[in-house]
């Protein structure tokens, strides 16, 4: 009987080491289980009396939208800087933990602030009496519409890719990055693909976020806020979340055209968003790690 040699026992063990990492690395990119926090676990660990608003690292509207409206409505909370969308539930940001709750979708939290904070609702919400449909449309247009236009601007061109794997993904470890940044970006081509944003040549697209600027704008007309004269509503949180995601984002070169054309088209949008950033924005809020 001929026993293997130390090279065969090295080359087999090395094979062995390749296929451990490997499947690791699967596991890590496809988690059978991918949510870190979970309801079960906020019942009992996560009871804090003061919101703790997961995910604040993304330059997301949907993120900026719960911000703006924590700020708009007076509420003081928390944030946890996690770039792990896999730590939600949904895959997804933003997420808020407070008083054994873990609330997912931007619209869901704001309703559930709503009902736990009902002193707290939005003067502005109070004007809306006849108006509430076109608060409806603005977040259509927005949330249905022009988001995937900028998803295809940041995701779906090679510079905007380029930059959002340098902003977001640099500290993804360097074994793990060239598998799972591809697999996130080609994700959210396909979606737009599907979405149909991505069927459309540049010349289309640019015509249509045009449009969606332009009927904002003209929403807006010589007021202070989107629907109301004296003080912001559900609207103003939209029209904002949306607005500052480009505008506080301006090296992002694949927004450039975007940005040029609402300073010198639709500059009442950029002097409304100053105004709102000014007023709502200038204090900082307390970071937290939130224990996993």
């Amino acid at each position: 009987m001929n026993l293997p040699s130390w090279t065969q026992i090295l080359a087999g063990l090395g094979t062995l080491s390749v296929l451990y990492i490997l499947y690791k690395l699967y596991n890590h990119v496809f988690p059978k289980n991918p949510c870190v926090f979970t309801r079960e676990k906020a019942k009992t660990a996560y009871k804090q009396e003061v919101p703790v608003l997961c995910g604040v690292v993304f330059m997301s509207p949907f993120v900026i939208k719960v911000q703006t409206y924590l700020r708009m409505a007076g509420i003081e909370y928390k944030e946890h800087k996690t770039a792990d969308m896999m730590s939600s539930p949904t895959g997804k940001v933003p997420f808020l933990l407070h008083r054994g709750q873990l609330i997912c979708d931007s619209s869901e939290i704001i309703e559930y602030l709503k009902i736990e904070y009902p002193s707290k609702t939005l003067e502005g919400d109070k004007e809306l009496e006849g108006k509430k449909h076109m608060v409806t449309m603005i977040q259509r247009l927005l949330e249905d519409h022009f988001y995937w236009l900028l998803v295809f601007l940041l995701w779906a061109t090679k510079e905007g890719a380029n930059w959002v794997t340098k902003k977001y993904f640099s500290e993804v470890p360097a074994l793990i990055r060239p598998f799972l940044v591809p697999y996130i970006i080609n994700d959210l081509r396909n979606t737009c693909v599907a979405v149909g944003v991505g069927r459309y040549t540049d010349e289309v697209r640019e015509k249509k976020w045009r449009e969606d600027c332009i009927a904002l704008n003209e929403v807006l007309g010589d007021k202070p806020f989107m629907l109301t004269h004296q003080n912001p509503s559900s609207a103003d949180v939209l029209a904002y979340s949306f607005l500052s995601s480009l505008l506080s984002n301006q090296e992002v070169k694949t927004f450039d055209k975007l940005i040029n054309f609402l300073k010198k088209s639709t500059p009442q949008l950029v002097a409304y968003h100053d105004r709102i950033h000014a007023t709502y924005f200038d204090k900082k809020v307390e970071s937290v790690v939130v224990p996993i």
